[in-house]
């Protein structure tokens, strides 16, 4: 069902493909993005954002392209649009330290840092990737830590709510990030 509605064109679905694809890690990255790419062609802002996070960091260089990424992250980080989502400051770190930019690239991660400290999620990963940036290091892998995800089941980790109740909730995806589950 969803995959047909994802064929027919919806863009939500189109999204929910990449991102279930996601879910079955880097070997499904190219498959997810092809997804992604259709979902942001139709204007999902959510495409976009997850689209850009393979583009930044994919092990696969025949996927990875660190400019585009930052092309389409770029406008997220506007006033009015996820400015304030730390995974879209991590996504732009991640696409400027692929471009060899380590001292911006450092600095969107501690912006990363800040609105993820006040948003309750463990930092821990975010001050990893803060320490090779100003190491003059990119990072690849599972920027948003998706890999092994399952729809219908509490994720573990700092995931708070469940990808059941996020793939209900459509295009509020953003909403499935890493929280901390501490009070």
């Amino acid at each position: 069902m969803l995959a047909k509605a994802a064929q027919s064109g919806d863009a939500v679905s189109q999204f929910l493909m990449g991102l279930l694809l996601l879910a079955e890690g880097p070997t499904a990255y190219e498959k997810a993005a092809t997804w992604l790419e259709a979902g942001t062609r139709a204007g999902h802002t959510h495409a976009t954002k997850y689209l850009a996070a393979i583009l930044a960091t994919a092990p696969s260089p025949l996927i990875r392209n660190p400019q585009r990424a930052r092309d389409l992250i770029e406008p997220l980080t506007k006033p009015g649009r996820l400015n304030s989502d730390p995974d879209v400051w991590q996504i732009r770190a991640a696409a400027l330290a692929g471009l060899g930019s380590f001292d911006p690239a450092a600095e969107s991660q501690r912006r990363a840092i800040e609105l993820a400290t006040q948003q309750g999620w463990d930092v821990a990963p975010l001050e990893q990737r803060v320490a090779a940036y100003r190491g003059g290091s990119a990072w690849q892998g599972d920027l948003l830590g998706l890999q092994g995800l399952r729809w219908g089941e509490e994720p573990a980790g700092n995931v708070s709510e469940t990808c059941s109740e996020v793939a209900e909730a459509g295009s509020r995806l953003s909403r499935c990030n890493r929280k901390s589950n501490k009070n």
